[in-house]
């Protein structure tokens, strides 16, 4: 269920892992560990700063589907 909110959240812009704690309630520990890496990983969600993991104003957004993908 928090991995179809980050989904929904994220459609369409760019969400800090800060914004992402504060909306969910979550700490952003637990949201990176759980959520947003595997996420990454597995090509759910994009990072805006893709060649730079810690940048401070790093954002995250949900990867676009082609109807075959779905």
């Amino acid at each position: 269920m928090v991995e179809a909110t980050i989904l929904r959240l994220c459609e369409g812009r760019y969400l800090t892992l800060d914004d992402l704690a504060d909306l969910l309630n979550r700490s952003k520990d637990s949201l990176r560990n759980h959520y947003i890496n595997p996420m990454l990983e597995d090509g759910r969600i994009e990072a805006k700063y893709k060649n730079v993991p810690t940048h401070p104003l790093q954002g995250y957004r949900t990867v676009a589907r082609t109807e075959s993908e779905e």
